[in-house]
């Protein structure tokens, strides 16, 4: 990690306020209650490749990125990978570990990345103070549980080309927020297909007039025929591509 010096209170309160002023509402607090967030909050800096936290590891502290890019895997004891999502600037993760201690899943940083550390004992007493706030971690677990379930669904019945196209239409609502082009390496990892396979859906995907492929990512060409393309249970009434993304918020600053 690299090596970073204490941030005044004005700083890290001036990067919240960023945030905002860039449309990424921070979190759902009264001014008082972010006061004591931002006082305690830390800034850590990782490079690419970094890891922030292992699975398994001990800890009950909320992250949001501030810049850059995070990935979470799972992994096994032979360095097996499965991707399970990516977070942008904005976006939170940990809040499963705030109920109870142990990291479920390893984040490491894709590129250089600042976060912003929010310490456990202030996020329980922020949700303990403010419904708002509860509720929104109430609507984090559930959009948390119903990605996961659709991913698996994709992965356990999906066709590959179904397991491209999802991840294609998460990869491009990550550049709606940051221009992140995500490498076919890792395209391939979250779809769980080898490179070269993930080449050949890619060209098939382009050939019949779905994406158009760039020097550098891609861009999606028919949204409506690339969702059809990705299988998903169906019973609670979620449109493909509906609700809020993976880490969105609602701020109510008063």
């Amino acid at each position: 990690m690299r090596a970073t010096a204490q941030r005044s209170f004005e700083e890290k309160w001036r990067m919240a306020d960023e945030l905002q002023a860039r449309g990424i509402p921070v979190l759902t607090l009264t001014e008082d209650q972010r006061r004591r967030i931002v006082e305690h909050m830390r800034v850590r800096s990782f490079d690419k490749g970094e890891v922030v936290y292992h699975l398994g590891d001990p800890g009950q502290d909320l992250f949001v990125v501030y810049e850059g890019l995070v990935m979470s895997w799972l992994e096994d004891e032979e360095d097996h990978r499965a991707l399970l999502g990516w977070f942008g600037a904005g976006q939170f993760f940990g809040e499963f570990e705030l109920i109870r201690s142990g990291r479920l899943h390893t984040v490491t940083a894709m590129e250089p990345t600042t976060l912003l550390q929010i310490r456990h004992a202030d996020a329980i007493w922020a949700l303990r103070q403010n419904p708002d706030a509860l509720f929104w971690v109430a609507e984090r677990m559930h959009e948390l549980y119903r990605r996961s379930r659709d991913a698996l669904f994709v992965l356990s019945f999906g066709s590959p080309q179904s397991r491209v196209a999802d991840v294609l239409i998460e990869a491009d609502l990550l550049r709606e927020r940051e221009a992140h082009p995500l490498t076919q390496e890792q395209l391939a990892a979250a779809a769980f297909v080898s490179d070269r396979y993930l080449r050949e859906i890619l060209e098939g995907f382009e050939a019949r007039g779905l994406i158009e492929t760039l020097s550098r990512g891609f861009r999606i060409r028919d949204a409506a025929r690339l969702r059809a393309e990705v299988r998903r249970p169906g019973g609670d009434g979620a449109a493909p591509g509906a609700g809020p993304r993976l880490g969105d918020v609602t701020v109510h600053d008063t």
